[in-house]
């Protein structure tokens, strides 16, 4: 079933990530915009649990686009300033949509 362009009424950034090598050696991700989209955003659930004496939230979302080659699970979406990290990818060309699974917790970004 197709997106209707009504349906997607949120704007959001795809960002890819490149590495560098701290001092130490260790690899550090630095996140960068790698498309922008018109898309239909949905928090589906959200938790909170206790994690190191803290209360921690998650949530998880659905986000769907119009299909666009090339996202995977290794890119994140910017949604709002709210950092949603890619859980899966589904949809296929064909169908001309794709629809993504992500979470947001404190510790993404």
């Amino acid at each position: 079933m197709a997106i209707k362009a009504g349906d997607i009424d949120q704007r959001i950034s795809i960002e890819a990530a490149t590495y560098r090598r701290n001092e130490y050696g260790e690899p550090v991700a630095t996140w960068a915009e790698a498309w922008k989209r018109w898309a239909e955003v949905k928090v589906l659930t959200g938790s909170e649990a206790y994690r190191a004496r803290a209360v921690v939230a998650t949530a998880s979302i659905q986000v769907r686009i119009r299909y666009l080659e090339g996202v995977t699970a290794r890119h994140r979406i910017n949604w709002k300033g709210r950092i949603l990290e890619i859980g899966a990818v589904l949809g296929n060309k064909r169908e001309g949509e794709m629809t993504l699974l992500c979470t947001e917790s404190p510790d993404a970004g």
